[in-house]
């Protein structure tokens, strides 16, 4: 068997699992628009706050244009509000993330406080990618 089989068949079997990832969320999540509380992008907030994790650059790290965005969001199913903290990435000078962000969030109906962050634009994003790298390994092994 050569590396080109091998690298089409791996190819194969991802590009399977996401197509199953996208149908499994269609049929067992419910998407839910939630409305940011608060984003805690560079670590400014008080030390015992708890979207203040220590976990956040102390010194040098500050500097870097890379950042761990603590975002606590709040959403309603079924007329019952939930909060959830999620950790997102930003980039200085994007507005990638900000305090007035809509996000659609994926809950499960039978446990709304349950979600995935990843909907199927993300999966379909990664089949993308999965189908570059057989047509690359196609053309160039």
């Amino acid at each position: 068997m050569d590396v080109r089989t091998l690298g089409l068949t791996a190819c194969a079997f991802a590009a399977a699992a996401i197509v199953a990832r996208i149908f499994w969320l269609f049929a067992n999540r419910t998407p839910v628009l939630a409305h940011s509380e608060n984003v805690d992008v560079l670590g400014e907030s008080l030390p015992g706050d708890p979207l203040n994790p220590p976990e956040h650059p102390e010194g040098l790290g500050r500097m870097s244009p890379f950042h761990t965005a603590d975002m606590r969001l709040e959403y309603e199913v079924a007329g019952k509000h939930y909060e959830h903290d999620v950790e997102t990435r930003s980039i200085d000078g994007l507005g990638v993330t900000a305090a007035d962000d809509m996000p659609i969030l994926w809950a499960d109906p039978a446990n709304p406080a349950r979600i995935e962050r990843h909907g199927p634009g993300f999966w379909m994003i990664g089949l993308l990618v999965v189908g570059f790298a057989a047509s690359a390994i196609y053309s160039y092994s």
